[in-house]
């Protein structure tokens, strides 16, 4: 039997998913899902339905249901059909299919009658090679494609995320900036709005908080006329870590929470699970330790749980560590560390491998493994600059405390100062050079200066910060 909807033609004899003339490559869990809605375009399938009907006999969480949808509808947008697997929230999901596209005009030249259009077969090479992780082959293929006859705006998307999971998220900007142009050329104000959060995203990363601020404006005002959808939650999402970065807690916490919400509502695991790290991170902030941690673990365990993406995974995993160092929970900090190593080790992602390397340094560190642990660090600092800048300061951070706990005074200064000018908060580690140095009144005043101002280092360790003031005061004879 064979399907047809838009420019697609499912085939179950041969298990093909075909757009064009071009066959599609698709995991078996995807296809099966695809055929069975293809089976049921008449109604909504219910989630429990399919999970028995894809995976029969097998005990699977609607988080591998998720992924599968996310999967297909992937595929889908290759021919700008993403849209055609409708999710209805709380009940399940529907492939609407409208009427076939018209049939192209018969070529001119009898020579050329059959012979597939340029470009075809590297962009099928391109899909396959994203499916299997092989990003830098995806990349090739695309850049093959866009020299010839241009990329279309989801296959530009395709290159910017490969290229984010290859580690080299520089190269992802132009192919985002060229598909919110062409998105917005056709109307399609969705989907422009998705693109131009995503570059907002890249930008703060990037430590262009300015820059990010004009794509949120931009998504924000492309999103004004349209219905509750998930690119608000992810609007949200982005809302909610400025809000963080410009100390509005309970701004963030408030927008975190509806990001989360979407997240659910959409049947969007990537969204729920990064709205949930944000909710653990503005919790802890507030002082609601215990609910905190609660939400950032069971962040990190969506991340297997629920299927995330590897660009999702990696950012959770990272909010969840940071959140437990904040705190000096080491014990738990150490075991989302490994977890977080294997994960990146079998998704073959190689964007976010310096901050493993940094984490994985803090934990040495504590145990007291300081050559080590510097070692690490070092050779962090490089990486994370090129794959990851928005981070490169919390290495200098690391670096100052582990050259500190040495007793190099002098190299901890130079480390911490370095994080300043990268526009990392550390002034707590430059208080603790200064008592480290003798000077307990300076240490003391910088220390009371950065709790009533409620500066970063202050609120994000305030256990700590509070705990240093106990012990130079006491030191001092206070």
């Amino acid at each position: 039997m064979v399907h047809r909807f838009a420019s697609f033609e499912i085939d179950e004899d041969t298990r093909e998913l075909r757009a064009g003339g071009r066959v599609l490559a698709l995991q078996p869990r995807v296809f099966d899902l695809l055929v069975y809605l293809a089976r049921n375009t008449t109604r909504v399938v219910p989630k429990d339905e399919l999970l028995d009907a894809v995976w029969p006999g097998v005990l699977v969480t609607d988080g591998s249901l998720q992924r599968a949808v996310s999967l297909a509808r992937a595929a889908l947008d290759a021919a700008g059909a993403a849209d055609a697997i409708r999710t209805h929230a709380r009940q399940g999901y529907r492939l609407c299919a409208p009427c076939p596209a018209p049939a192209p005009a018969p070529p001119t030249d009898a020579a050329s009658a059959g012979a597939p259009r340029p470009g075809h077969e590297a962009l099928a090479r391109a899909h396959a090679a994203y499916a299997r992780g092989d990003w830098d082959e995806a990349i090739e293929a695309l850049r093959q494609i866009d020299d010839v006859e241009g990329l279309t705006a989801s296959a530009l998307q395709l290159w910017a995320h490969a290229a984010q999971c290859a580690g080299r998220p520089h190269e992802a900007a132009e192919p985002l900036e060229r598909a919110v142009a062409a998105y917005s050329a056709r109307g399609d104000r969705r989907r422009a709005a998705w693109v131009a959060i995503l570059l907002g995203q890249l930008r703060l990363e990037w430590r262009e908080p300015v820059v990010a601020r004009g794509w949120f404006h931009r998504a924000a005002r492309l999103l004004e006329n349209e219905p509750p959808c998930r690119e608000r939650g992810y609007l949200d999402l982005l809302g909610s870590r400025m809000a963080l970065l410009q100390s509005e807690i309970e701004s963030c916490l408030q927008l975190a929470e509806r990001a989360r919400a979407a997240g659910e509502q959409f049947g969007d695991a990537d969204l729920e699970s990064l709205g949930l790290v944000h909710v653990g991170e503005a919790r802890l902030y507030l002082g609601r330790i215990r609910d905190g941690m609660a939400a950032l673990d069971e962040a990190a365990v969506s991340v297997v749980a629920s299927g995330l993406s590897p660009w999702a995974g990696g950012l959770v995993y990272c909010g969840v560590i940071y959140g437990c160092m904040t705190q000096s929970d080491w014990q738990r900090a150490g075991q989302w560390t490994d977890q977080f190593t294997r994960w990146s080790t079998d998704k073959g992602t190689a964007g976010y491998p310096g901050l493993c390397r940094l984490h994985r340094a803090e934990v040495l560190a504590v145990r007291g493994d300081l050559r080590e642990a510097e070692g690490e660090t070092r050779a962090t600092i490089e990486m994370l600059a090129s794959q990851a800048p928005w981070a490169e300061g919390d290495a200098w951070v690391v670096l100052g405390e582990i050259l500190l706990a040495r007793g190099a005074l002098e190299e901890a200064r130079q480390a911490f100062v370095r994080a300043i000018e990268l526009g990392w908060d550390a002034q707590f580690g430059l208080a603790l050079v200064r008592h480290a140095s003798g000077d307990a009144d300076g240490a003391t005043s910088l220390l009371a200066r950065l709790l009533a101002e409620n500066a970063w280092s202050a609120r994000s360790r305030r256990g700590q910060v509070l705990s240093h003031v106990a012990i130079i005061a006491s030191a001092a004879g206070r």
